[in-house]
């Protein structure tokens, strides 16, 4: 994982492309689903790029951890899995990771063990 500042991100931010934008997490809620098209399944595995954009995060208790999983599935029908790439956030600014991805449908879920969380975020899938 590499940060950035905000003049060196790769690639255009989509808007149709948005997890989050500008929004207030303060629990494990699940991102908004990103649905890459009916035709999607590449193989290999299409690398894409994962951008948090880190306004505030609380970590004022010193007792817990901020996560950002990848998950996938084929159909909306399938369980969510686990891509395998996972973002540590510890502090505000940009964060990127790059994962091959060969489902239709994906989105984030934050795995936050912080007691009084809070955390201000746009996150954005890019190629």
């Amino acid at each position: 994982m590499t940060d950035y500042h905000a003049n060196e991100i790769p690639g255009p931010l989509d808007a149709d492309a948005m997890f989050y934008d500008s929004d207030t997490l303060s629990d494990n809620t699940a991102s908004t689903v990103i649905d890459l098209g009916s035709n999607f399944a590449p193989w290999p595995p299409r690398p894409l790029t994962v951008t948090l954009d880190v306004d505030t995060l609380d970590t004022d208790d010193g007792d817990g951890a901020y996560n950002f999983k990848l998950q996938s599935r084929a159909a909306t029908t399938e369980s969510w899995q686990d891509t395998g790439m996972s973002i540590p956030v510890k502090s505000t600014g940009t964060k990127l990771a790059v994962v091959g991805i060969r489902k239709r449908y994906v989105r984030l879920l934050p795995v936050i063990t912080e007691t009084t969380p809070s955390v201000k975020l746009s996150a954005y899938l890019t190629t």
